[in-house]
């Protein structure tokens, strides 16, 4: 159990300090004085910082996950629309590019495990998009016709690029960023019920946003 808490310790440690300052520009040495550990106590639990890394990586992945398995389990559960709207207004409130620095040297000094990551990502999205959109036709309010495989990889695809683009601009607002795009993916897939629903609600929560910037 002890073994199991100091590793664990060491993962979180990195992953903050990753976050915060990137993966270059923070030692063993720095990771070791933060947790006041030797570094003989950090090798017992990790060879080199290359393991270390990895396991950050998987540490984020899983969580992603974990989000995509409990937005899966809520679409099940409520009208497409309104989870869609809801999610845009939660994303706007919570979004932080806290993982900034350290996907930045992901991307430039590790390019097979951002590789990695993106594809297992891709994957777990587009189940999440998939299960969307057919609860979407099944309720009536998406159109039948369209190919529910083509547009859940399409969807996942914009998802991520979107993501991506948010993490290297600074001078774009998240929120109209992402409403622009969830407006696009909607109108595209909403039949007349479904565009009539997404339309009314959508002004009501827009009416609800504008009372809430009075206060």
């Amino acid at each position: 159990m002890v073994f199991m808490n100091m590793r664990d310790k060491i993962i979180e440690t990195a992953t903050e300090l990753f976050a915060k300052y990137g993966i270059r520009s923070i030692s063993i040495d720095d990771i070791c004085n933060e947790i006041h550990i030797s570094k003989k106590t950090f090798y017992l639990y990790f060879k080199q910082k290359d393991e270390l890394i990895k396991e950050v990586l998987h540490r984020i992945r899983s969580k992603k996950f974990k989000k995509v398995e409990q937005k899966i389990q809520t679409i099940a559960n409520f009208n497409i629309i309104d989870e869609i709207l809801f999610h845009n207004i939660d994303f706007v409130r919570t979004h932080q590019d806290k993982l900034r620095s350290f996907t930045y040297d992901l991307e430039k000094y590790y390019p097979d495990l951002m590789n990695e990551y993106r594809q297992t990502i891709s994957d777990a999205y587009t189940q999440m998009c998939y299960i969307a959109t057919k609860k979407g036709v099944k309720d009536g309010l998406f159109r039948e016709d369209i190919d529910i495989n083509t547009v859940s990889v399409f969807i996942s695809a914009q998802i991520q690029k979107t993501y991506t683009f948010l993490q290297s601009n600074t001078k774009l607002q998240a929120g109209q960023i992402i409403d622009f795009l969830s407006d696009i993916c909607v109108r595209a897939l909403v039949n007349e019920k479904g565009l009539k629903y997404y339309l009314t609600k959508k002004k009501e929560l827009e009416t609800k946003e504008e009372g809430k910037k009075e206060l």
